[in-house]
């Protein structure tokens, strides 16, 4: 696991598919492309988890919501808190 914020201030966690499985009970199925992604991001926003392709296209027509920070940080640490 790595937290990592992007530019437009998203906070988000890069996980594999094994840490999917194992922290998470997670298929590690991508929410953009319904495929199984051995590599990806919880995106701590939208509560969710996408591989990197699908990733970098959301990141291109998202926006960053500052009401948004409250949920967002709540999730962010609910999953790193279930990932260590």
């Amino acid at each position: 696991m790595e937290e990592i914020t992007t530019k437009k201030g998203f906070k988000v966690l890069k996980v594999n598919l094994q840490e999917m499985h194992e922290k998470l009970n997670s298929p590690g199925i991508c929410m953009g492309c319904n495929e199984i992604s051995f590599k990806g991001y919880l995106v701590s926003v939208l509560n969710d988890y996408m591989c990197e392709s699908c990733f970098i296209e959301w990141q291109k027509n998202a926006t960053y919501h500052e009401e948004d920070k409250g949920f967002e940080e709540r999730t962010l640490e609910y999953y790193k808190t279930l990932l260590k």
